[in-house]
């Protein structure tokens, strides 16, 4: 997908978001992708990308720049989703989730309302309140033995070049056929007071 610049029309937001578009937090021109909290409360909020753009990406690439200011933010990955943007990530579909609790990443995988761990990232920690670039490759691919394996690794854009955090692999490969697979983010657990941002993303679809 090539475009110069993504808009708010570009992506289905949940009900009652707090998205926004800053002009002063930016990584390049003219603007980021925000989102902070209301006042008394943490918000969770998340987007899929819109149908116009595309909604079955199984295998692909998400890349963007992140600047997490809040220490207890979750911020979600969301990649071969089943569920209408009712639902955010728990019913069927994959996700990847940073903790800033702990500082940690783990990649879960959803069938029917029921998680399953399949690995952590342990390379995965990252810094507060400054830009962040990663990058989330998510395909399957043919093993020695000739069996479909999916694969989710994470990189982080360091001293110019790609530097893998680790991958964890999963031999269900979940909806590896299915017609619609969403592939969207979340930040929950956010301030009122400090915002986190998105710039410059990037979304690959791969295909053979």
């Amino acid at each position: 997908m090539k475009k110069l610049h993504f808009s708010l029309a570009d992506w289905e937001f949940q009900a009652d978001h707090h998205f926004y578009i800053s002009e002063v937090e930016k990584v390049s021109d003219p603007s980021s992708l925000a989102h902070k909290g209301e006042p008394s409360e943490t918000a969770l909020a998340y987007c899929y990308l819109g149908d116009t753009l595309g909604h079955n990406i199984p295998n692909g690439s998400f890349i963007t720049y992140w600047r997490n200011i809040w220490t207890t933010t979750f911020h979600e990955f969301y990649f071969r989703q089943q569920t209408p943007l009712a639902y955010r990530g728990d019913q069927n579909g994959y996700y990847l989730v940073f903790d800033g609790r702990e500082n940690s990443c783990q990649v879960r995988r959803y069938i029917d309302g029921v998680g399953t761990v399949i690995g952590n990232i342990p390379n995965a920690g990252f810094a507060y309140d400054t830009w962040m670039r990663f990058k989330v490759d998510f395909y399957e691919y043919i093993t020695a033995d000739l069996t479909k394996t999916f694969r989710i690794e994470l990189f982080f854009w360091t001293a110019g070049a790609w530097q893998s955090q680790g991958y964890v692999e999963d031999g269900d490969n979940a909806f590896a056929t299915s017609a619609v697979n969403r592939i969207g983010f979340s930040d929950s657990g956010t301030s009122p007071i400090n915002a986190n941002y998105h710039d410059d993303t990037e979304i690959w679809l791969v295909t053979e």
